[in-house]
């Protein structure tokens, strides 16, 4: 990661064909399962690193995690999406996502390369730094926008200091000498450190958090986990609702205030999430698919895929090659 090559310019008129499509895509964001929470903990760790390549052409949906992100474009242009939003990257700049935010990295003329860390929010949020008070989380927040959205200006002042210490965490998880993990994980305060700085500097004592949305990200988290390990049983929205002691009515809201989906579409997306991995990775025929991912008949899941993705099970299994590598 030494330094970053210049990128060539991209033409406008294909900028905004690129712009037009991915804000045509309106499936429901799924789990990235590998970049979560219970993922991390499983494997011991506070964080994953990883160098993404993504390619022109390929328009996946958008994904999710319950872990904070970092990174940089390291090479190439690409155009992220995160909710609503779709911002226009270029080598060099930093950008921060947070969690449950949907949100995915789309490759404009030629390839394009990330480097990113996903990291657990305890890391900032639990032991002595929480006790220091919540401005650790602040980047992470839904209200993140003072930096143009998620990406920090290529000009800003902080800019050259978060990639110094994104090109360190990198330099350590390469060369994996002894204790590299609690380096790297030193070196990720600091650049947490850095946004929050620049962050109550730029927006001092006005800066507002977006409580109802962060409450409703609250209350609803236990069903979020409790959806991922359940989602192929027959959950109705009766049954998610007493998961979290709610009426179905408010547990819609608190799904619309939080994830701006409902909690059905979430789970049928979850369910087609891992119906996608098993229609690439196995062999298995459609129905047993529809039926080990929770759906009660084909017809259903036809139904619910074609909406999705626009095309049949069938149809995604005969044309579409296995999926590049997330953001």
């Amino acid at each position: 990661m030494k330094g970053f090559p210049e990128s060539l310019p991209v033409d406008p008129a294909k900028q905004g064909q690129m712009l037009e499509v991915v804000n045509r895509l309106r499936s429901t964001p799924h789990l990235a399962a590998e970049l979560s929470r219970a993922s991390l903990a499983r494997q011991g760790k506070f964080f994953v690193i990883q160098r993404v390549v993504q390619l022109p052409g390929r328009f996946e949906p958008l994904h999710w995690h319950d872990t904070y992100e970092i990174g940089c474009i390291q090479w190439g242009k690409c155009l992220i999406k995160v909710g609503e939003q779709s911002h226009f990257a270029e080598s060099g700049q930093v950008y921060v996502v947070n969690s449950l935010e949907p949100h995915m990295a789309y490759a404009l003329d030629e390839a394009c390369c990330l480097f990113v860390v996903h990291f657990h929010p305890d890391l900032v949020e639990d032991g002595w730094l929480a006790r220091l008070g919540c401005q650790a989380r602040l980047p992470f927040t839904p209200d993140f926008a003072t930096f143009h959205g998620p990406l920090i200006p290529i000009d800003d002042p902080i800019t050259q200091q978060l990639l110094a210490l994104l090109q360190q965490i990198q330099a350590q998880e390469e060369q994996k000498g002894c204790a590299w993990e609690i380096i790297a994980g030193g070196l990720l305060l600091q650049a947490v450190g850095i946004l929050v700085r620049r962050l109550l500097d730029s927006a001092g004592s006005s800066l507002k958090l977006n409580q109802r949305r962060a409450k409703a990200l609250q209350i609803i988290r236990p069903l979020l986990s409790f959806i991922e390990t359940n989602y192929a049983q027959p959950l109705s929205l009766a049954d998610m609702s007493k998961v979290i002691h709610v009426s179905p009515s408010y547990c819609c809201a608190l799904f619309r205030e939080a994830m701006n989906t409902t909690p059905i579409a979430y789970r049928n997306a979850r369910r087609l999430s891992e119906a996608i991995v098993r229609l690439q990775q196995t062999e298995a025929t459609i129905l047993d698919i529809a039926y080990s991912v929770g759906f009660n008949n084909v017809q259903e899941f036809n139904r619910v895929f074609r909406r999705v993705y626009g095309m049949t099970p069938r149809e995604f299994r005969n044309k579409c090659a296995p999926a590049t590598v997330s953001l």
